[in-house]
């Protein structure tokens, strides 16, 4: 790249006081003495240029990303056998907490790991989720 090779602002400066001829400069030298005496600001100008040029393939990378997010997004709402288990999480959080906090119309996304970790009294092998899987093959196979 380009921006890679581009000199330093101290080596900007350092070409910048050379009063001699260019000509008896090496090529290195004589291109970093040609960008202090001749171009202004011409990091911020490089930098620009690189941007235009890279814009619309980074454009259109950003879109393919939002599209296949919105995609996903759309699965997930739209996917009924994720639906049916939500209910059933829901319906067995409230069964569970008959008494204690009442009746809930949601929960947080965050709490679905907790499936996993709670764990049966009677068959410590057996997980809330694994319950709830079991039921749901039962009652819609």
């Amino acid at each position: 790249r380009l921006v890679a090779i581009f000199p330093s602002q101290q080596e900007i400066q350092l070409s910048s006081k050379y009063r001699g001829n260019p000509e008896d400069l090496d090529p290195a030298e004589r291109f970093f003495n040609l960008i202090a005496t001749q171009l202004p600001t011409p990091n911020a100008r490089l930098q620009a240029a690189l941007m235009i040029t890279e814009f619309s393939q980074k454009l259109e990378s950003v879109r393919e990303s939002v599209k296949r997010m919105q995609r996903g997004c759309l699965a997930i709402r739209e996917s009924r056998p994720l639906r049916t288990v939500l209910k059933a999480v829901l319906k067995l959080g409230n069964f569970m907490n008959t008494g204690k906090s009442g009746y809930v119309y949601g929960f947080k996304l965050s709490t679905l790991p907790m499936l996993v970790s709670i764990r049966s009294a009677y068959d410590k092998k057996l997980s809330l989720l694994g319950y709830i899987v079991t039921h749901l093959q039962k009652e819609k196979p």
